[in-house]
């Protein structure tokens, strides 16, 4: 990603995403029982009908997570003009909490793509941010379905295994 490469210049110390781990996540389920999986992929398929074809995301500016002093995570914000998005995952979290015990999420919903995670503190960070948030960044990307992925956390970092997916 273009965007992620002009951070990397600035030579802040952090682990980065590569470009094919690169995700969105639209709810996190932490670890679940093999015997839940049929009733996620019912629930993803129901959630799937909710965008009846592909839409478009706009990539917008990035962020931390963290405080400005102490940024752990860097990130790109997602826009979702057809408000698709946000009623799949909304869908996603009711829908699996009904019938699971996949607990319903109590923040609001905040696409982004993490690019990084944080290792040591840079002064160089706000002004990175700052810079690129001047920039017309005019990204965008086309959704055509849903994932379901297992991710495993190794020390050379997580590795994502998709389990199922949905089209639209």
């Amino acid at each position: 990603m273009r965007f992620q490469a002009e951070i990397k210049k600035s030579n802040i110390k952090a682990a980065w995403v590569k470009p094919e781990a690169m995700h969105l996540t639209l709810k996190f389920l932490g670890d679940i029982k093999i015997t839940d999986i049929s009733m996620v992929k019912s629930v993803m398929e129901k959630a799937a009908n909710l965008a009846d074809a592909g839409f478009d995301l706009d990539i917008s500016n990035p962020g931390i997570f963290g405080s400005p002093s102490r940024p752990k995570v860097l990130w790109i914000g997602v826009k979702d003009q057809t408000g698709s998005l946000e009623n799949i995952a909304s869908y996603l979290d009711t829908g699996l909490s009904e019938f699971s015990n996949i607990k319903k999420d109590g923040r609001k919903f905040f696409p982004h793509i993490t690019l990084a995670r944080i290792k040591k503190q840079s002064l160089k960070m706000d002004s990175v941010l700052d810079k690129q948030k001047k920039e017309n960044l005019d990204l965008q990307f086309h959704v055509d379905g849903i994932h379901l992925f297992e991710s495993r956390l190794y020390p050379s970092g997580a590795v994502h295994k998709n389990i199922f997916s949905v089209r639209f």
